[in-house]
């Protein structure tokens, strides 16, 4: 048999609480990552675990846990939980001590307080964590930008003689420019002519194309659909139809009143939701039939199975409201499957 140890550590790679009734819980907690100013060093982030003995309440998990492992009803697996529960309170005041092997040492103290010490810091709770590790990096600094200064030379002043000078030897100047800095002058000035120049064209040839249609021999769709009927033999002159318009809200007379028994949808599926009493939950279809059954043999014959997406449950009756679902299971308290039951709100 798969020892209780083995199905918490377990359970908390997916859940931050795992409670044993009437002994206490495990609770996990993320560290982020940080880094220590003095050693340099940038440390990971961490999930721990700590243990805290006032979680005493049963929360179902672990019991859920048992019934997929062994594939039992809630019952029976909330007896193996609470064996094993009972093993661990005999080892820890028999040996003051008990060993929860890859999570930590859980002591009883002399003044029967839990103390709890993990191990590993908690590596084998975060798989997403394992394997990370301290590293040195040096702190970022700022590269500095040095700016030298621009040095200008001065142009040397020509005289008037020079400048006639240069004339009289027909001296040339040379403007350079940008090969692509001149395609895209050109292209802009070709793209002003076409814009400019095309749209008057494009004018006169519509107005000449639409003179003389009107609406009736097509206009409205670019050819003249009547002068095409006279091409046809026998063609069959257009006739207009009109058509009625539809109706509005504010045409009484085409309104048709609901009948007396309509009943409104909405109000339906807001009258639907209830309570009931969840005895099983998280169960095998078969096992849960067997568990009605049982239940139905014992005199509770208000115990169904129910269905919802891939959840299957054991439920007993239905409440309109959540306050008579909790007077009716504190009735229920002397009966042992309604120990560990639980109310829902279905809708």
């Amino acid at each position: 048999m798969v020892s209780v140890e083995k199905f918490i550590e377990k359970l908390l790679l997916k859940h931050d609480c795992v409670i044993m009734p009437g002994l206490g819980g495990f609770v996990t907690h993320y560290e982020p990552p940080y880094r220590d100013e003095e050693s340099g060093l940038f440390y990971p982030p961490t999930r721990t675990i700590g243990f805290n003995a006032r979680l005493k309440i049963n929360d179902g998990l672990l019991v859920q846990a048992y019934m997929q492992a062994f594939d039992t009803n809630y019952p029976e697996a909330n007896r193996m939980v609470e064996r094993e529960i009972e093993r661990v309170k005999e080892l820890l005041h028999s040996q003051g001590a008990f060993d929860f092997d890859n999570l930590g040492l859980l002591e009883l103290k002399a003044d029967n307080e839990l103390l709890f010490t993990p191990k590993n810091q908690g590596g084998i709770v975060a798989p997403t964590l394992y394997g990370l590790d301290a590293y040195a990096s040096a702190p970022y600094v700022a590269p500095v930008k040095v700016t030298q200064p621009i040095e200008t030379a001065e142009a040397a002043p020509t005289s008037r003689n020079d400048a006639a000078e240069n004339i009289n030897t027909g001296t040339h100047y040379t403007i350079r420019l940008n090969k692509a800095v001149a395609h895209y002058a050109a292209a802009a000035i070709l793209a002003i002519i076409f814009y400019l120049a095309f749209p008057v064209t494009i004018a006169n040839q519509t107005q000449q194309h639409n003179h003389g249609l009107t609406t009736a021999n097509g206009a409205l769709y670019g050819f003249p659909i009547q002068s095409l009927l006279e091409q046809v033999p026998n063609a069959q002159p257009i006739q207009k139809t009109s058509v009625p318009a539809p109706a509005t809200a504010c045409d009484t007379d085409s309104v048709k009143p609901l009948p007396e028994n309509h009943t409104d949808t909405n109000a339906v599926k807001a009258k639907a939701s209830y309570y009931t009493i969840v005895l099983a939950s998280s169960i095998k279809e078969a096992n849960a039939e067997i568990f009605v059954e049982q239940l139905k043999e014992k005199g509770l014959d208000s115990a169904r199975v129910f269905r919802k997406n891939k959840m299957i449950r054991v439920i007993y009756s239905n409440y309109p409201t959540e306050q008579q679902a909790r007077e009716a299971l504190n009735g229920f308290h002397d009966i042992e499957v309604f120990e560990n039951a639980w109310i829902l709100q279905i809708n």
